[in-house]
């Protein structure tokens, strides 16, 4: 399953990539309270994500990340592997740009197949959910000082 969000943001890159830099803070503001981290240790996470009042355990890890590229996020829960890539998308240094975020799961066990098949059944609200989400976050960063 993929997905794909472009978020246009009123803000310069450099404060857009730097909001997008803080990994808990975007997984917050994404997954509410459906998905938790917990540091390990630098670029790795312990991941609990809560689906139909079950825990599924994990870890989340930054594959790669530099400033001013794309980032890329891989995870596994269940056997549900998750791979995100994160940029910002800008024709100028100082003007408007835009958060670019593309999801993919894939199923690599038998219960993450059946966890795959009904995500898939609600993609489009889970789409809908998420995007509404971005374009939040999108809203606060505009909104942000700093």
């Amino acid at each position: 399953m993929k997905m794909h969000f472009t978020q246009p943001v009123d803000a310069p890159p450099a404060q857009v990539f730097t909001r997008l830099d803080n990994i808990e803070g975007l997984v917050a503001e994404l997954a509410d309270d459906r998905m938790s981290l917990t540091p390990l240790e630098p670029g790795q996470w312990a991941v609990v994500l809560h689906l139909k009042d079950h825990a599924r355990n994990g870890t989340l890890h930054l594959a790669a990340r530099e400033v001013g590229t794309p980032y890329c996020l891989t995870g596994h829960v269940d056997g549900l592997e998750l791979t995100a890539v994160v940029s910002v998308l800008s024709d100028d240094d100082a003007g408007p740009s835009a958060m670019d975020v593309s999801l993919a799961l894939a199923a690599h066990t038998l219960r993450s197949r059946v966890m795959l098949a009904g995500l898939t059944v609600t993609q489009g609200h889970l789409h809908t959910r998420l995007a509404s989400r971005l374009a939040a976050f999108a809203k606060r960063i505009e909104e942000r000082d700093d």
